[in-house]
């Protein structure tokens, strides 16, 4: 079921920018997945936030989490490595992928449904609280269970591709 899953996930962001139209490209998806048992989703409310959510929040039922990264082209990447504000290019890419990470979940829980599967979508930014700058559910910290990576010295995410910020 995990290959399926990461076909139907890079299937998707392959043809997105065609399907919509969009000025921003995107290299191959790393994938991972975790259960959602897992022991290392309790740390996150010491880690994180108190009041981090887990998977049982938005699944009562949930088993496993999909994990996944989607890196820019090349061509954003470098746009946005000089200057001290971020390239247009950049920032249409940043709008058109939380476009895309929405619509990507989407088609993903109706995949999971019509196999019989239980599935829910998690916004890019969900719960993010603009005064204490923390989310209730940070991705980052799930790509690291999922296997996508490891944190630096920075708290950043580290992936074989690029940082997670």
């Amino acid at each position: 079921m995990q290959e399926l899953i990461c076909k139907w996930i890079k299937d998707y962001v392959s043809a997105y920018p065609q399907m919509l139209n969009t000025l921003s490209r995107w290299q191959e998806p790393l994938i991972g997945f975790a259960d959602a048992a897992d022991e290392r989703f309790l740390s996150l409310c010491d880690k994180v936030s108190p009041s981090h959510a887990m998977p049982k929040d938005f699944l009562n039922d949930a088993r496993t989490v999909i994990s996944y990264f989607i890196p820019f082209a090349e061509d954003i990447i470098k746009s946005n490595s000089a200057g001290t504000e971020a390239s247009k290019e950049w920032v249409i890419a940043y709008i058109e992928t939380n476009k895309l990470i929405f619509d990507l979940n989407t088609y993903l829980r109706n995949q999971l449904c019509t196999m019989g599967y239980n599935g829910t979508v998690i916004p890019a930014t969900h719960n993010f609280n603009t005064q204490t700058l923390i989310s209730d559910w940070s991705h980052r910290h799930i790509a690291y269970i999922a296997g996508l990576g490891s944190f630096g010295i920075n708290n950043m995410l580290i992936t074989e591709k690029r940082l997670l910020r």
